[in-house]
């Protein structure tokens, strides 16, 4: 029994020691947290462009679990399978934990490993000895934090104001957004108190705009009201995870969901369901629609 015992401790001690664990990163403990105690630190997920709101459940530094923020207003405590994926991307062994400096011609591929304190003095080193008209500042997020702090890196080297870009479609609808509800952001589409809700080829319970938030407001059309039950009709060509859970799937051909709106509009104007008083804003509307509608079929035609 002796002999066993220790044959099995070897064991155990052994696989403590396992190549397997090199890339689990140890942070230095927060003062006041015991060794094993759990602390939750709130963040923010960054999967996606939504932000939901999360708590990370860590121990001895090391992020072990994920789990939703309730107090966060988009999120209200849920987090999808792309959030929950948080962990294993920070514990993914082929994960580039520092900098990395060309090392062959461009457009090789080649690249080998460089300190922070080199990087940052070769990127300190290349903005400096550049003239401050000649300095350009590209990134994707131009609101919140983010935006602001990259407006007054500009302002300090004396470059021009920083460009933003964004997806084509999220331009156009920007724009449609403008021409008919007179607001230049994305709108907000009120799921949870509607009765009846026709998608036209946007998989909102997908990956889209902020899953979370609209499968939050999906469950609550259908079971927050008792009286009341929405109803969801899905136009798509594929079968999506929304169309999956729509009362009614139209399978559409590929490319014709502006052909459906149109249709659709047309069917209300002639058929004079559409208030006098109406017509304008609903014309605003069809407007900002096949806007919408023309650079997504453009982009399906030609990427």
């Amino acid at each position: 029994m002796k002999a066993g015992a220790l044959t099995a401790g070897a064991t155990v001690l052994d696989g403590c020691t396992s190549d397997e664990e090199h890339f689990i990163i140890q942070q230095v403990r927060q003062s006041g947290a015991l060794p094993g105690e759990t602390v939750w630190r709130p963040a923010v997920c960054r999967q996606c462009s939504a932000g939901c709101g999360v708590h990370v459940r860590v121990v001895d530094g090391n992020a072990k679990k994920i789990e939703g923020n309730p107090a966060h207003p988009v999120s209200r405590g849920g987090v999808c399978a792309i959030g929950h994926s948080l962990l294993q991307e920070l514990y993914n062994p082929d994960r580039v934990l520092q900098p990395q400096r060309l090392a062959g011609e461009r457009g090789t591929g080649s690249f080998e490993p460089a300190s922070w304190d080199d990087a940052l003095a070769a990127a300190v080193a290349a903005v400096s000895g550049a003239a401050p008209d000649r300095v350009a500042i590209v990134t994707a997020d131009g609101s919140g934090l983010a935006g602001a702090l990259w407006r007054r890196f500009a302002s300090a080297l004396g470059a021009p104001p920083p460009t933003f870009l964004e997806s084509p479609e999220s331009e156009v609808e920007r724009l449609a957004a403008q021409i008919a509800l007179g607001a230049d952001d994305f709108p907000y589409f009120d799921i949870a108190e509607a009765e009846l809700v026709l998608s036209i080829g946007t998989s909102f319970l997908d990956r889209w705009r902020s899953p979370v938030h609209y499968t939050n407001a999906y469950g609550r059309m259908r079971r927050a009201r008792p009286t009341r039950r929405g109803r969801l009709i899905q136009a798509e060509a594929r079968m999506s995870l929304t169309a999956a859970n729509a009362d009614i799937w139209l399978p559409i051909q590929p490319g014709t969901e502006g052909t459906l709106a149109r249709a659709l509009a047309g069917h209300l104007l002639e058929g004079g369901r559409v208030a006098a008083a109406n017509l304008v804003a609903f014309s605003s509307v069809l407007i900002g629609a096949y806007l919408l509608y023309a650079v997504l079929e453009t982009k399906h035609r030609f990427g």
